[in-house]
């Protein structure tokens, strides 16, 4: 998705020669580069699920969360990956036209779920909403999974999915250029900007609020969920701004590709190697006698597997007890007693 939003139809002819048309070996630096961050991406995504389908002891609200933002980022990442086939020529129809689909629903989706969590951590840190899960988790899967949908299936049933520069994805066509444009423009530029400028909100607020009650650096920790979105539209976002006013500068194209494809890897660190995932998978491959040589602790940790249980148990907002000890930090500090969200998630 890197090419310009005015970008006309870029959708290579049938005679495309690769021999003709060489690809330079920047442009092959910039698109491997972006394939191997957005393999790393996938393989990020891919963990967060399968820890997911794992665990069942994990499979809390702020966990499903995680992980339908991780379900997004795999399906854009693997869209990404497919336009390795573009390097020899013309992918074809069919497979330009999976990966638009793939790339528009996945990284929309993973937007509006980055989104969500702001929203999350908003109304259960600074502002508490009393059955905040039961009041919103259906809305925000009917948004964040129902909106991305709507806005694949327009463009691709009025024949707008197709090569788009390095990927395929919504084509400027000339002759409906102002139709492409603004379905650019409001199927993903203007939730994109939005829910950035909603994201860089949550995140001075929870600073302020965090510094305010002297939290420690885990639970500053959290500020930093917000930011993952702003740091990679970043270079997108300029790219963008600067594709208003005169042609593309490679530097901001190869940035635009290269930040982008990093979404998938930051999500997978912040948001799913908290202590619960990595405390999970060291009981489980210490337990089965897997990889023994990273834990210089696993005979220990087997003979007092309940004393660690105990101890590494709770993580941020992924447990009630970790919410009950924020709470009570909270009372301590201010002198008031807020009730953050406490109930378990219903089927």
């Amino acid at each position: 998705m890197s090419s310009s939003i005015f970008q006309t139809n870029t959708t290579l002819p049938e005679e495309y020669d690769s021999e003709s048309n060489p690809v330079s070996s920047y442009d092959y630096f910039v698109l491997y580069s972006a394939v191997i961050i957005s393999f790393i991406s996938f393989l990020g995504a891919s963990f967060i699920i399968l820890t997911y389908l794992k665990f069942p002891k994990l499979r809390n609200f702020t966990f499903k969360l995680v992980t339908f933002i991780s379900l997004s980022d795999f399906l854009f990442y693997l869209g990404k990956l497919i336009s390795i086939s573009s390097v020899w020529g013309n992918p074809g129809p069919i497979i330009c036209s999976i990966q638009g689909l793939l790339i528009n629903y996945g990284e929309l989706a993973s937007v509006l779920w980055s989104g969500t969590i702001a929203f999350t951590l908003y109304y259960t840190i600074i502002t508490p909403i009393p059955d905040l899960v039961d009041k919103y988790y259906f809305k925000m899967k009917l948004i964040c999974f129902g909106v991305p949908f709507l806005f694949t299936i327009i463009p691709w049933y009025l024949g707008y999915i197709g090569q788009a520069g390095d990927f395929c994805w919504i084509v400027i066509d000339n002759r409906h250029r102002w139709t492409s444009f603004f379905m650019r423009l409001f199927e993903f530029y203007l939730p994109l900007w939005g829910i950035i400028y909603y994201n860089i909100y949550v995140y001075i607020r929870l600073i302020h609020y965090l510094n305010s009650i002297n939290a420690n650096v885990g639970l500053k920790r959290l500020a930093l969920y917000p930011l993952i979105l702003v740091i990679c539209w970043f270079f997108p976002t300029l790219h963008r701004i600067e594709s208003f006013f005169r042609d593309d500068s490679q530097f901001l194209n190869a940035m635009h590709n290269i930040s982008e494809s990093l979404q998938g890897i930051l999500n997978a660190i912040l948001y799913g190697m908290n202590e619960n995932v990595r405390f999970e998978w060291k009981k489980y491959l210490i337990l089965k006698d897997w990889c023994l040589c990273l834990f210089p602790d696993a005979q220990r940790f087997k003979n007092n597997i309940e004393l660690f249980e105990f101890e590494h148990h709770s993580s941020f907002l992924g447990s009630d007890s970790d919410r009950e000890s924020f709470g009570s930090q909270k009372k301590n500090s201010r002198g008031q007693e807020i009730e953050l969200q406490n109930k378990p998630l219903k089927k």
